[in-house]
């Protein structure tokens, strides 16, 4: 699944911010609205130039370049880090803006480390918290989209690649996760009904279906390897209810008036026993 959720953003570049681009923009993060040098916030748009077009390394030289401070360049230090693979870097500076008015940038940070890693849920539950923190973020409600893709939510999934896709009709990048989605679902006619609205090419379109290809049977995969734990548990389980019964047979005999309580009370008690070690696995699905 990790290979599969580096990989697929590769493939057209599905979502912005896992091709190095931020939640928030350049002049905005400086300091969080507060006034700033003009100077300060064109060499900040410049280096995210620097990044957005795929250029990381050039990016760290200019920040150091600049000797500038602040969460604005913490963030976009940490988003070049990441670029170039310095992942517990970009964690701890994406960590440290938990506490700022960058909170929400550095929840999108996370959640892009955490699923680059295969940590899915945790990618899922930090795009999440972005998405609290800047809920009109394209970049942040694509990548929230198609980690929901990837963890079987798809309804869940296309009400965010929706979303993205009426915050910003002209963002190409938006279009391709929808008809990635579409593929993914099945429903051939209206990914290629968006494909051709948005110019996408034929190789381009390929890509697209083969990835979604791949997306099944990851799924599939996943839930594969959750099922024997629950049969596994029940397993366990279903012999104490005759278990304990063979144990009760002796006293029944012995004393009338005594089983019955103690066969409802023993029966009680493995109920939720039994419904407790089926529901317990149930989270790992989503993660």
């Amino acid at each position: 699944m990790r290979r599969l959720f580096v990989c697929a953003f590769c493939v057209a570049g599905l979502a912005s911010a896992y091709a190095g681009q931020a939640a928030t923009p350049a002049g905005a993060m400086a300091n969080c609205g507060r006034s700033s040098d003009s100077g300060d916030l064109t060499r900040l748009a410049m280096i995210r130039k620097l990044l957005d077009t795929g250029h990381p390394y050039a990016a760290l030289a200019h920040l150091d370049a600049t000797g500038m401070k602040g969460i604005g360049v913490d963030d976009l230090r940490a988003d070049a880090l990441r670029r170039i693979g310095h992942s517990a870097e970009a964690q701890a500076l994406y960590q440290g803006l938990l506490t700022t008015c960058l909170a929400g940038a550095g929840h999108h940070g996370l959640g892009l480390l955490a699923g680059e890693a295969g940590r899915l849920g945790e990618s899922v539950d930090h795009l999440r918290q972005a998405r609290l923190a800047l809920p009109a973020d394209v970049r942040v409600r694509s990548d929230l989209g198609y980690a929901l893709l990837l963890s079987g939510d798809l309804e869940a999934a296309k009400f965010e690649f929706l979303t993205a896709q009426d915050l910003d009709p002209e963002d190409p990048k938006a279009a391709l996760n929808l008809v990635l989605l579409f593929y993914r679902q099945g429903d051939t006619a209206r990914a290629e009904a968006v494909a051709q609205r948005y110019h996408v090419g034929a190789d381009e379109l390929t890509r697209l279906r083969d990835t979604a290809a791949q997306l099944a049977p990851q799924q599939h995969d996943t839930a594969a390897q959750l099922a024997p734990q629950q049969h596994d548990t029940a397993s366990q389980l279903a012999p104490q209810p005759h278990d304990t019964a063979a144990q009760a047979a002796p006293q029944q005999y012995d004393t009338a008036a005594q089983p019955a309580p103690q066969e409802y009370d023993t029966a009680a008690q493995l109920a939720p026993q039994q419904h407790d070690a089926v529901a317990q696995p149930a989270p790992q699905q989503g993660e």
